[in-house]
């Protein structure tokens, strides 16, 4: 394995000239090669090219840590064009280092089939983005630097080389469970994403409609191109504009730059709208336009620009009832709602929550680098009581506060802080739900409060109800209550 700090002579002139040309050849603003050392298992800036490379060396990555991590676990070339909308990146680099990141390729380093590293460039904020077709160029880059890294340790071969990706990568992120009703979901999703048929996710919030969307990128035909992120509700409506169209310089007070837009970024992949429903009806017309006939102009520009994108939206509003209220304009609703996918809430699938536990378990234990704890049984099951209005983000945030206060490696019921107060019948909020949403809601809700006074038993909750126990047993199924 490579033993970095034994080996002061790693940063060779070679290893510099490598990189130097590597960047001449991209274009690049910069470039930097990181090489996991075998005894702290951490990803080092080893060399770097540009004006901030003398700052570099500071910085210490976990392997899965930002792109270049993520390119080291995965072993695969990687181009991301829009970093700011990506949520693999680490921005604390570029942030401290006083850089505006906006394009970056990673290749890993290989070294007898392993991944012993990973070398990368980046465009910083004027409008520059990496094409596909320089990946070839990014490949014999890091076969060059392979080349040096083995001439600076002086090894024809590394035999002993023992970093497989499996070793220390936590699951990537995906979809988990196999409830019935989010096996339906994935099914449509996977059905329609070879297409390039318009997909609308719909869902209460952090019930994880990025990662379907995610999903759906990977299964099309477009998934070795870039899948582009951006929240219509997190940017003011004056600001959307730029964002997902660009700008040139000097068009308005403050473009000191060009900037190009979220569509341009996407062009031949996937754009991924996420609350589209807090769209303001000026832009939904211009959004509309792009998508009938694939052409819109920077603002302040004169030149059209001619894009190739599939799009996908997500919304946790009912988006056919703002349609009805004139809130949501109907042809867009029906141009971006081809294929309708619906995410259940975590309530109705409680069964996958040891599952989903485990993972977040695993992946925040070594983000964290602690030693995964294990989990009483009566935690489990107060877990499988809670009614989750937060859905799968919640339950990430209260399994990485009881990491973070536990003491001795077992994680008990009372590590998992829940509000002891629950969500009564009068609370419901029904003002976003349609009709049938906001009945099946109540339903829920009451066979669930009917079902835990009288402990869980169902024989009692039948006599409650007035029902036979049977028909009780297929409601229960049927609104997902256990």
């Amino acid at each position: 394995m490579l033993k970095l700090m034994q080996n002061p002579d790693i940063r060779s002139g070679l290893l510099e000239r490598v990189m130097e040309t590597g960047a001449d050849l991209l274009g690049a603003d910069a470039g930097s090669l990181l090489l996991l050392d075998s005894d702290s298992e951490r990803l080092h800036f080893m060399v770097a090219t540009g004006e901030k490379k003398d700052q570099l060396s500071r910085f210490i990555l976990k392997p899965g840590q930002g792109i270049a991590g993520h390119v080291v676990l995965e072993g695969r070339s990687m181009v991301v064009n829009d970093a700011a909308g990506d949520g693999r990146w680490y921005r604390r680099i570029s942030e401290s280092i006083g850089v505006k990141t906006q394009s970056i390729a990673c290749a890993p380093l290989q070294l007898n089939g392993l991944t012993v590293g990973v070398v990368e460039f980046i465009h910083n904020g004027d409008g520059k983005i990496f094409q596909p077709e320089e990946l070839k160029i990014l490949q014999s880059i890091s076969e060059m630097a392979a080349f040096a890294v083995k001439k600076a340790f002086s090894l024809p071969e590394l035999p002993q080389l023992q970093f497989p990706v499996t070793d220390v990568t936590p699951n990537r992120k995906k979809i988990i469970g196999k409830s019935p009703l989010l096996l339906e979901s994935v099914a449509m999703a996977e059905k329609a994403a070879p297409t390039d048929s318009g997909i609308l996710i719909t869902g209460e919030s952090g019930v994880g409609k990025e990662l379907m969307a995610r999903l759906i990128h990977e299964k099309s035909k477009r998934h070795g191109r870039a899948l582009i992120n951006i929240n219509c509700a997190a940017i003011p409506d004056t600001l959307l504009e730029s964002e997902l169209f660009g700008h040139e310089k000097g068009a308005f007070t403050g473009a000191s730059y060009r900037s190009v837009g979220k569509f341009e970024l996407a062009d031949g992949g996937t754009l991924f709208l996420d609350e589209i429903g807090e769209m303001t009806p000026n832009m939904q017309k211009k959004l509309l336009r792009v998508l009938q006939e694939g052409k819109f102009y920077r603002i302040g520009g004169t030149q059209e620009k001619s894009v190739d994108v599939r799009v996908v939206a997500a919304t946790n509003r009912d988006v056919l009832r703002e349609v009805q209220n004139g809130r949501f304009r109907r042809d867009l609703y029906y141009r971006l709602n081809v294929v309708p996918v619906h995410l259940p809430p975590l309530r109705k699938r409680l069964e996958d929550i040891p599952e989903i536990l485990d993972h977040f378990l695993g992946e925040l234990s070594v983000r964290m680098g602690l030693v995964q704890p294990s989990v009483t049984k009566k935690a489990k099951q107060r877990l499988l009581q809670y009614h989750w209005p937060g859905n799968i983000r919640e339950l990430k945030n209260m399994v990485e506060r009881a990491l973070i206060l536990d003491s001795d490696g077992v994680l008990d019921a009372d590590d998992f802080q829940m509000p002891e107060e629950r969500v009564s019948l009068a609370e419901i909020s029904i003002q976003d739900m349609g009709y049938k949403e906001a009945v099946d809601s109540f339903k829920a809700h009451y066979l669930e409060d009917t079902l835990r006074s009288v402990s869980g038993s169902r024989v009692e909750a039948a006599k409650r109800l007035k029902l036979q126990r049977t028909y009780l047993s297929r409601l229960l199924k049927k609104h997902g209550v256990t």
